[in-house]
């Protein structure tokens, strides 16, 4: 008898990224893993700020059926992990178990602000003048000294993302607040965070493995902490996917 495949994995990465953000993974054999571009990054046109987080979703719904995905798991960065969680609570037939990364339920009155002003740049300046600050905030000083070639590359997709795209984006996550639904997260919820994050969203993992019963996986590096340890975040991330214990979930209803 031929075994039956696992789940496949979509992969959403974080602002100002695309999918080629998984490429570097040393991701395992014997599992399909979809990376998906988000609205307003790679070769997805920019998304409705109206529509929100709920637009963001839906996109990826798509992009899943094209694919030939009824059932997944989902990692989210970032970004990604707001679309995850937000994907989790209101698709629960289609979502069964997701790994929240390095993300947050809704952000700090400063933060919504920081988003603002990023959108307001992007219009404005251009790309470049946020290669800076992003690089800042994803990445150890010992990260960007070591491992130039990862630094470059992250600093050629900030600079290929669609400005307008980009902004629009910023000013969904400055007004999305998901703190409502975090006990509607699934029982199957891994919580991943960069020991060396910003403080919004280290408590951040520390809420979604409360709201789930569950402890965050911590990781050496900053807010692209699975870049700086990618070997220990896929060793997080396949233990969770291959536990047995949680491989049959209660079914859920969706909340469409």
């Amino acid at each position: 008898m031929v075994p039956e495949m696992p789940r496949p994995v979509v992969l959403l990465h974080p602002l100002g990224s695309d999918r080629t953000f998984w490429d570097g993974m040393p991701l395992p054999d014997g599992r399909r893993w979809a990376a998906l571009d988000l609205p307003g990054h790679g070769t997805e046109a920019a998304p409705s700020v109206h529509g929100g987080v709920e637009g963001l979703a839906a996109r990826v719904l798509d992009l899943a059926d094209d694919a030939g995905l009824a059932q997944f798991d989902v990692a989210g960065v970032s970004l990604g992990g707001l679309v995850a969680q937000y994907l989790a609570v209101q698709h629960p037939d289609r979502v069964i178990g997701v790994v929240l990364i390095d993300t947050v339920a809704t952000y700090p009155e400063a933060m919504e602000e920081m988003w603002v002003g990023r959108a307001a740049t992007a219009r404005s300046e251009g790309m470049s003048s946020l290669v800076g600050p992003t690089l800042d905030i994803w990445f150890t000083p010992e990260f960007r000294r070591s491992r130039p070639d990862v630094v470059e590359q992250t600093t050629r997709t900030l600079l290929s993302t669609d400005p307008e795209g980009y902004a629009r984006t910023c000013e969904i996550l400055a007004s999305t607040d998901l703190t409502p639904r975090l006990a509607d997260l699934p029982a199957r919820t891994l919580s991943v965070c960069g020991d060396s994050d910003g403080e919004p969203f280290r408590n951040a993992a520390r809420e979604i493995a409360a709201a789930t019963g569950s402890t965050v996986r911590w990781l050496p590096g900053m807010h692209a902490a699975v870049l700086e340890s990618p070997a220990e975040f896929v060793a997080h991330l396949v233990a969770f996917l291959d536990d047995d214990a949680a491989s049959t979930p209660p079914e859920r209803t969706s909340h469409e």
